[in-house]
Parts: structure tokens; C-alpha cells; sequence
């Protein structure tokens, strides 16, 4: 009896250990939970907006508390190498395939290449493109695009009257009044200083907008400028939070909005901002960084390459110029020397020509003087 009591005993304390790390378990999940969706992993939509002309020093110098605002919550780059030419078009079509203009060919030629739009449309989600440039419709490729007259506002306003009918995932807003007064003004000036306030509250605008509707904390917003020192700022699920990163090129935007969207732009040039993801945890981490660092080794690579052949290519340009220096020295020599030739016969026709001429005048005084002699002694009168 004793025993069996015993016996008993151990059963019962081992299913008390059995069933208490679940236990824990589940109560640790539903303590988790909470905080899981306060920080949601995807966003619900994504604003990709382009302000031609804006630029990363003016950021700090100007009051722009809404770009600014949008920086603290996700990341910023300082500086982003443009692309050239520096062009608007040039400019965005780089920020839609990530790759080069020599490669996607706009302006002047058909797009070339993969844009975020086409992953868009392939996964069926909706788009929304907006233009204050009047410029851009060809990226669109037949897709939704609005071409929007007037300032960036009647844009701003434009885009939100349409995001509210029409719901769209993607949403694409170029807006120019920047530009035209960095070209006149410069960076510095004050007049670009208070025009960047002005598109600041523009953007702010769209950001008010998506706070009322409850969609700020979950929605991706890109902001990126195209030319001299364009700034970009990313904050979205996913990304860290008031995190400066190094210099990167605006051709690695494309890649790593297509990254969020589990795509690969095979045809981009750019690179995926591993490092501006939030790691979440160490391995993580580790993996995103040996992921950069990858990426940062082959790019590393290709650079080299081409500087290798453009050493390469300079050796033989100097090549060439040396075969068209010595060309030219024979072409200027045979020159000279014809025309050495051509006065030397031209001395000689011209002392042909006063020998010929003395000699008439010889031949014609001789004739006169014969016709006088003549004339004496044979005449009478």
C-alpha cells in the first residue's frame, strides 16, 4: 500500500512537470502578444514620394519638422550619390528599376527594364501615380498615372481626394516646385530655405491625412530627392527607428522596396539596404549584416572591374590619340611639303612668265627696229 502511494506520488509530480513549461509557455505568448501588434511586420501601404530639388543639408537649416519628423521615426540618409544626368526623369525612372540611365534608357528611349510598378501589377495590388512634373507618364507604362497641373499642393491634394476613392497599396507622388528654385537660387539661399518649408507642409498635408485615417504606424513612406545632394528617408515596419546611415546611391531604393514586397529586381544595379532593417534580434542582425556586407563585396568587385576596364579602355584612347597625333604630324608634313612644291612651281611660272614677257618686248622692238631699217633703205620717203 505503501508503494502504491509512492508510486502514485510520482506519477502525479511528474505530470505536474509535463504540463507546466506549456503553461508558461502559453502564458508567455499571450504576454507577447500585445507588444506584437503594436509593431506590425508589413505595411498596408506604401507612399513613395520624390521631391525634385530637396536636399539633405537644407533639411537641418530650414524649418521642415514634417520630413524631419518622418527621419526620427525610420531612417535617413544624409546623402544619396544622384544619378546622371541629373534630370528628373532620368532621376525617378532610377528610383523605380535601381539601376543606371545608361541602362534604363530614360529619357530619350522606351523604359528598359523592371520597375516596382510591374512587381505591383504582377502581385495585382493596386497603384496610384501622381505628377506634378507632366513629364513622367511613360514610366507608368499604361498603368494609373494623373498628370496634376499646378504647385505641389493642388498634387498633394490631388493624391489624397484619390487615395480615398480609390484605396490604392502603392502610392507614387512627384512634386517639383524645388527644383526651379535650387536651379535659380542655390541650396543655401533663403528663398530655397522657405520654399522647402512650404513643400514640408505640403508633405505634412498627406502625413495628416494618414494619421486621421489610423494607417501612419503601418504604412511605408519613402521620401527622396533626385539631384546634387538628394536626401532619403525611409520609415516603415521593418526598418529601424531614428537610425543615420552612410552614403548610398538613390539606385538602392528600388531594390529594397522590392525586397519588403519579396522580390528581386534582376535587372536593378542597385543594392538592398540590409543594414537599414531592423534586426530584431542578434542573428538576425548577423544575418543582415553578412547580407550588406556580401552585397557591399561583389559591388566592391563590379567597381573595380569597370575601373579596370576603363583603365583599360583610357590606354587605349591614349593609343589612339598617339596613332592620330602621328597621323596628323604625316598628314602636316606631306602638306608642307606640297606646299613647298606648289610655290616652288609657282616661282618657276612666274619667272617663265617674265622671261616669256621680255622676250616679247625683245621680239617686238627687234621688229620695230628691223621694220625702220627696212623701211630707210628701201623707201625714198
Amino acid at each position: 500500500m505503501m508503494l502504491f502511494r509512492d508510486a502514485k506520488t510520482v506519477v502525479c509530480f511528474l505530470l505536474l512537470l509535463i504540463l507546466f513549461p506549456w503553461t508558461a509557455f502559453a502564458t508567455a505568448a499571450d504576454e507577447k502578444e500585445p507588444s506584437s501588434q503594436k509593431k506590425p511586420q508589413y505595411s498596408t501601404q506604401i507612399y513613395y514620394i520624390v521631391i525634385d530639388g530637396l536636399q539633405g543639408s537644407a533639411l537641418k537649416q530650414a524649418q521642415a519638422p514634417n520630413i524631419n519628423g518622418v527621419a526620427s521615426s525610420g531612417i535617413r540618409i544624409n546623402y544619396a550619390i544622384p544619378v546622371f544626368p541629373p534630370s528628373v526623369e532620368a532621376s525617378v525612372a532610377s528610383l523605380l528599376t535601381g539601376s543606371e540611365p545608361s541602362l534604363h534608357k530614360f529619357p530619350g528611349k522606351e523604359l528598359a527594364g523592371t520597375t516596382i510598378l510591374d512587381l505591383l501589377h504582377k502581385k495585382k495590388l493596386k497603384v496610384g501615380f501622381w505628377d506634378g512634373t507632366g513629364r513622367l507618364k511613360p514610366l507608368a507604362k499604361g498603368g494609373s498615372y494623373r498628370k496634376v497641373e499646378g504647385d505641389d499642393k493642388a498634387v498633394i491634394k490631388a493624391a489624397i481626394e484619390d487615395i480615398k476613392k480609390d484605396k490604392p497599396y502603392f502610392s507614387l507622388i512627384v512634386l517639383d516646385d524645388l527644383r526651379k528654385i535650387l536651379d535659380n537660387s542655390g541650396p543655401n539661399s533663403q528663398a530655397y530655405l522657405k520654399a522647402l518649408t512650404q513643400t514640408d507642409n505640403n508633405v505634412g498635408i498627406l502625413l495628416h491625412y494618414l494619421h486621421q485615417e489610423g494607417v501612419f504606424e503601418q504604412s511605408l513612406v519613402v521620401i527622396a530627392g533626385t539631384t546634387g545632394k538628394p536626401p532619403v528617408i525611409i520609415k516603415g515596419p521593418r526598418f529601424k527607428c531614428g537610425a543615420t546611415l552612410p552614403p548610398i546611391s538613390l539606385i538602392d531604393v528600388a531594390p529594397t522596396i522590392a525586397n519588403l514586397l519579396g522580390e528581386k529586381m534582376l535587372d536593378a544595379s542597385g543594392l538592398v539596404l540590409w543594414n537599414a532593417f531592423d534586426p530584431g534580434s542578434f542573428q538576425d542582425g548577423l544575418y543582415l549584416m553578412e547580407q550588406r556586407i556580401k552585397d557591399l563585396s561583389n559591388a566592391h568587385v563590379l567597381a573595380f572591374e569597370k575601373i579596370h576596364q576603363l583603365l583599360r579602355d583610357k590606354k587605349e584612347v591614349e593609343e589612339e590619340q598617339k596613332r592620330i597625333a602621328r597621323e596628323k604630324e604625316n598628314t602636316t608634313r606631306a602638306i608642307e611639303e606640297r606646299d613647298a612644291k606648289i610655290a616652288h612651281l609657282e616661282q618657276k611660272i612666274n619667272f617663265l612668265k617674265i622671261v616669256i614677257l621680255v622676250l616679247i618686248v625683245l621680239f617686238t622692238c627687234g621688229y620695230f627696229a628691223e621694220y625702220r631699217y627696212l623701211r630707210k633703205k628701201f623707201l625714198l620717203f
